[in-house]
């Protein structure tokens, strides 16, 4: 074994440790894999250095594809920016059209060119990150520049792991043997110890030879006669039942003739039967699935037991109206759009569909079967079958197309409703503050809505959204699954609007906190906060200022200084008590805008009170009245108030 262990080492380790050796001048962490004797060791250590090698080289690579793509992705945001441009020259035409047409691309290159930008700013930390990866693993630099170090030390390594093997279970052998060894001298000693120093040999052979004559001079069985009689006996017992069998082989010879001659006739029945089934089988070829292979009795018996149950329920003896059915199922009202018939007449091949309608199965080799040529009808649906795929195939890339940019148009509409929200509770706490109560809006998913998918609609800088990206496809399935509405276009688009439209994917909510409530504290404003206690001023901050966010905002966006801030509550002064009165004046004119309340059907005239120049107006209906024309109001100021000097 020692021998045998030299040799393997010599003959086998040593040449790949020197080849291995020959790879530290290049390679400096490399040195410290080769540094110990002991091939186990140095197998480990070149398995871990591989280990952190191979993954520091798959994390370079993928940095470098990352880089890769957002070079294409650059280049990809200038072509949109471009066709952008081109969609808008051609979309805005008509008189007054310049000046939308000049804001929309200066939109166009403004969106276009950040985004390029953006992408621009990721490129240099992934250099850092690779620079940081080659400074960790100084060989990794090597090898990117020589790509046959790293397949050459996979390959050294697949090599040695089976010798480290077989060396270690050389050692292994020779360690038993070595302990095998010691435990027989052992026996031996102990062996030793147990042998009767008075032992003879020769005494002990000449008392085994007397015993052998003793049994040689031993006399013959006294009971041999009767042992002979009884085999004897046994004997003629063995005769009777030898001619009784030979009897019985005489009988069933007679029995074997018989039957013979049944089986041949039967073989021949059976072969006129094997041959019409055959003959059949043929017949049914084409109109067995493409699974099922049946060209031989034995195959039929195969299949017939394996779907006996479908068999025995089966109603053959309707089988002609089973045909007519499968070729035009009629529905409620007489039409099937998917028949047969309806197919064949549809793809252009009227002589098929017309025989299909004038008489739908026939007689044939015994079988009942369709009347027109099934072979010819499976040839002309091949034949049509390839340009089907095409036409789908080209479809299903323009669908893939449409549903880039639909995932894009969301994350889009989405990130802008959600960040909208903030811009609206910044004016609310703006309007609100001043009487110790808080209003806030939020934006949540309603059911059947994964957070997980508007997360990532909102995040800008992620480059996969795979719960965005199944939300919307299961949608669109779902849109085109729903056979209820494919034949209804308004219903169809009512549908879309409903499972597609990303405004109808979050529920818009107002909560308040009260006066005497905790800072955390908020409550949702719906029926049930309005019909409960509480004062009136929670009540109409609750009811007015969301109403007010949105004219709010875009007074803000107004590029004209004077523009009127004006809100007008049409017959509603009647419903105001002091208190709520009070609180939405103070409220609405805190928030910035001038209040009107009218009285219903112009009974009574209330005052419009300007929240900027302190004025009270007074507004009176025109005298004109019942003669179903329009007529202007009277608007005449009242009073004005001021702080005493």
């Amino acid at each position: 074994m020692a021998h045998q262990r030299d040799a393997h080492v010599q003959n086998n380790l040593t040449p790949l440790k020197v080849r291995l050796l020959a790879r530290t001048s290049v390679l400096n962490d490399f040195s410290s894999v080769m540094a110990d004797d002991d091939w186990s060791v140095i197998e480990d250590q070149l398995s871990h250095y591989m280990h952190q090698l191979t993954a520091a080289k798959v994390q370079y690579d993928g940095i470098e594809e990352t880089i890769n793509r957002l070079s294409a992705d650059v280049g990809i945001t200038k072509q949109m920016q471009t066709k952008m441009g081109t969609a808008i020259d051609d979309r805005v035409q008509g008189f007054g059209s310049n000046r939308v047409r000049e804001g929309l691309q200066k939109d166009n290159t403004s969106i276009h060119e950040a985004g390029a930008a953006q992408m621009n700013t990721q490129y240099q930390p992934l250099r850092d990150q690779q620079a940081a990866i080659l400074a960790k693993h100084p060989d990794l630099k090597v090898m990117l520049q020589d790509a046959t170090i790293l397949p050459q030390l996979k390959a050294i390594r697949k090599q040695l792991k089976p010798l480290v093997a077989t060396l270690r279970n050389l050692l292994t052998e020779i360690a038993g043997n070595e302990r095998t060894q010691a435990s027989l001298r052992d026996r031996i000693a102990e062996l030793k110890g147990t042998i009767d120093p008075d032992f003879d040999a020769v005494k002990l052979a000449n008392t085994i030879a007397k015993l052998k004559a003793d049994r040689a001079a031993l006399k013959i069985d006294p009971e041999l006669p009767q042992r002979l009689a009884a085999a004897i006996a046994k004997q003629k017992k063995f005769t009777q039942q030898l001619q009784a069998v030979e009897s019985e082989i005489n009988r069933r010879q007679g029995i074997i003739q018989t039957l013979t001659v049944t089986i041949e006739t039967d073989s021949a029945q059976l072969h006129l039967l094997a041959t019409d089934i055959v003959s059949k089988l043929k017949t049914l070829s084409p109109y067995l699935p493409d699974d099922v292979h049946l060209a031989k009795v034995d195959e039929l018996l195969a299949f017939a037991h394996s779907n006996r149950s479908r068999i025995r329920s089966s109603n053959f003896s309707d089988i002609t109206n089973q045909i007519s059915r499968l070729i035009h199922r009629s529905d409620g009202h007489g039409e099937d759009l998917n028949a047969l018939d309806v197919l064949f007449a549809d793809r252009g091949f009227p002589a098929e569909a017309s025989a299909m309608r004038q008489q739908r199965s026939v007689s044939e080799n015994g079988l009942t079967i369709v009347a027109f040529d099934i072979n010819e009808a499976l040839k002309l649906l091949y034949d049509d079958h390839a340009a089907v795929e095409k036409a789908l195939a080209e479809e299903k890339s323009g669908n893939d197309m449409a549903y880039t940019t639909f995932v894009q148009a969301d994350v889009a509409a989405i990130s802008a409703q959600y960040q909208v929200i903030e811009t609206y509770n910044q004016i609310l706490a703006e309007g609100a503050g001043h009487q110790h109560i808080k209003l806030k809006v939020e934006l949540t998913p309603i059911n059947g809505i994964a957070p997980e998918a508007i997360q990532e609609a909102c995040d800008a800088q992620l480059q996969q959204r795979p719960h965005l990206e199944a939300l919307v496809k299961q949608r669109l399935d779902q849109l085109a699954n729903n056979t209820e509405i494919s034949n209804d276009d308004e219903a169809f688009f009512t549908t879309a609007e409903e499972l597609l439209d990303t405004r109808e994917w979050s529920d818009f909510k107002v909560l308040i906190r009260r006066r005497q409530s905790a800072d955390d504290d908020f409550e949702v404003v719906d029926d049930k906060f309005v019909q409960s206690g509480g004062s009136g001023a929670e009540k109409a901050q609750a009811m007015v200022l969301p109403l007010l966010i949105v004219p709010k905002m875009v007074l803000q966006r107004s590029n004209r200084a004077d523009a009127p801030h004006l809100v007008m509550f049409d017959e509603f002064a009647d419903k105001l008590d002091p208190e709520t009165a009070k609180s939405f004046a103070k409220t609405i004119v805190n928030f910035g805008f001038s209040f009107i309340a009218t009285m219903p059907s112009g009974a009574q005239n209330k005052l419009l009170a300007d929240g900027v120049d302190n004025i009270v107006w007074d507004v009176m209906g025109s005298p004109q009245q019942g003669d179903g024309k329009f007529h202007l109001n009277r608007v005449q100021q009242n009073f004005i108030w001021k702080k005493d000097d």
